[in-house]
């Protein structure tokens, strides 16, 4: 048996219960005091260092635990070795939960210990997490493993969960307050197990992972009651458990089981609505069509497959074209056209969209270029820029260099940003948006509307102009009442702070003759045209500088 499946096992282990009042020793198991001798006194953990019974080494350890009970902790625990009756020390696990029991605060304890060599302690704590004593993600694959194996006929899940809002109370109550509720959270999980059935790890700072037996109705049942005794145990503080849940296949290795539950996890983390999601058909096959994108994408840039479209911004009062947002679509040489829809989010996730933003960034100032020199008076054209370039220092000296590059000026290359894109207070990111305003570009809220900090990213951030979402749009013709009164006070606002306004989604002359009545004189939309082609757009739309 390796070290691994050690972690599963117990070896000559004892569960010893006890109670105390500061003074007073209310019940304990009398297994304990053969173990170690006879106390009177209340606080046996007090006692026993007193006796000297604690291990030198761990005397730290005790004495902090010490400190939790004095200042009335509701939960701590520590692991310490112990020398019993017959000079042996024996490893610990205490843990101390505070009550009230008529009227007064009484201890509960518990503590495990076991008879393992010091060779095999430390062989244990390679698979194990040393604030919670959880298993490691390498221990509990190999934990997974074993149990599903162990019965071809028995039927597991992996569920994968996070606690969110542990960064709040880290930062607002210390990282002690945060230890103490990940404690927590794995006794409760340990308590509510089958000990040689199942298993439970930490996988990350707010994470854990948990191989448990039964099929989806025991999964969705143990969330949900785990979810309520963490909540009766932490009422006050702003947290919130989501879960992922893959159904068990005997043929799957547990890491890539362990994968699709966390792939599950992602549609829930931080919803409002629900918080537990299974892997379906639906996330298979998104996740197969991941794999498929992600083994081409850099091919593909690197063929010219990603091909610049053009939608043009049109004036409403003259029909007049006066700019152009650039769209990225994928031509692929098997399945066609590729939408964004199917590759931008993925992109955004995995960071390639750095690279595809570059890539159609140079691509319209190379067309900006190209209609200079063929005599066209060229229009501005929009570009988006993901939030992930804000984490790049040099961001506006790369645009800078890459229109003097192409001999443009500033006028006629915009940014887009989507409004989904800002966090409150992120002061990073204002900078660097100021620092592209200071240095001449127009900056363009995109999708306005659809978050939560449209009115204060407006108050606050340095922009030029706002493109309303299209949601507002479709609202103007299928809502004679709310919908018209937000779209006519948005634009009114915008006018106020000196904004530019373009409307997106237009797809009927009412739509337009609205949006001009209100004072919004620029949209974009089906009613005009569709995204083209750079090459066509040029044709259609552009005129010859001396005509």
């Amino acid at each position: 048996m390796n070290a691994t499946m050690a972690c599963q096992e117990k070896t000559s282990t004892k569960t010893l219960v006890f109670g105390f009042s500061n003074s007073e020793l209310h019940f304990c198991s009398q297994e304990l005091f053969e173990l170690f001798g006879q106390v009177e006194q209340g606080n046996l953990l007090r006692a026993w260092q007193q006796a000297g019974l604690i291990h030198p080494r761990d005397a730290q350890l005790v004495k902090d635990c010490l400190f939790c009970l004095d200042n009335h902790d509701d939960y701590c625990e520590a692991d310490f070795r112990m020398k019993s009756k017959n000079g042996v020390y024996l490893f610990c696990h205490c843990t101390f939960s505070l009550v009230l029991a008529k009227g007064r605060e009484l201890v509960i304890a518990t503590l495990t210990t076991d008879d393992l060599s010091d060779s095999e302690r430390r062989s244990r704590g390679r698979y194990h997490d040393p604030l919670t004593g959880a298993l490691t993600s390498r221990g509990f694959f190999a934990a997974t493993d074993a149990l599903i194996n162990a019965d071809a006929m028995a039927n597991y899940c992996i569920l994968r969960f996070s606690v969110l809002g542990l960064r709040k109370i880290n930062k607002t109550e210390g990282f002690e307050a945060g230890d103490r509720l990940l404690k927590v959270i794995a006794r409760l999980i340990r308590n509510n197990l089958i000990y040689d059935k199942e298993a439970l790890a930490r996988v990350d700072g707010d994470g854990f992972a948990i191989c448990l037996l039964g099929g989806p109705k025991r999964a969705v049942a143990f969330a949900q009651k785990f979810s309520r005794l963490c909540d009766n145990v932490a009422k006050h503080r702003q947290y919130g458990l989501y879960f992922g849940i893959c159904v068990v296949d005997h043929e799957t290795p547990s890491h890539e089981l362990y994968d699709y539950a966390c792939r599950a996890l992602k549609t829930v983390k931080g919803s409002n609505v629900r918080n537990v999601a299974f892997y379906d058909e639906t996330l298979r096959k998104r996740h197969i069509d991941e794999g498929y994108i992600t083994e081409q994408m850099v091919e593909a840039l690197h063929q010219d497959q990603f091909k610049l479209f053009l939608q043009p911004k049109v004036e409403i009062s003259t029909g007049r074209i006066v700019g152009a947002e650039a769209l990225a679509r994928w031509l692929h040489p098997v399945d066609g056209m590729i939408m964004p829809d199917r590759f931008v989010p993925l992109f955004e996730t995995n960071g390639f969209v750095l690279k595809l933003d570059a890539y159609i960034w140079e691509e319209a100032c190379k067309l900006l270029r190209t209609w200079q020199e063929a005599g066209y008076s060229p229009v501005p054209i929009s570009v988006n820029v993901s939030r992930l370039h804000f984490h790049n220092d040099n961001l506006t000296s790369y645009l800078l260099q890459l229109l003097e590059h192409y001999h443009l000026p500033k006028d006629l290359f915009e940014l887009e940003i989507t409004e989904t894109t800002f966090l409150p207070n992120e002061q990073n990111l204002f900078d660097k948006m100021d620092g592209l305003r200071k240095a001449g570009f127009a900056i363009s809220m995109d999708d306005f509307g659809i978050g939560y900090s449209s009115l204060n990213s407006l108050r606050s951030l340095p922009f030029t102009s706002i493109k309303i979402d299209r949601i507002f749009v479709q609202d103007i013709a299928s809502d004679t009442g709310r919908g018209r009164i937000v779209a006519r006070n948005t634009i009114a606002l915008a006018k106020e702070l000196g904004m530019r306004i373009v409307a997106e989604g237009v797809e009927s002359e009412d739509q337009a003759r609205f949006l001009l009545e209100n004072g919004c004189n620029c949209a974009q939309g089906f009613h005009y045209a569709h995204p083209l082609e750079a090459e066509q757009f040029a044709t259609r739309y552009l005129q010859k500088s001396d005509a």
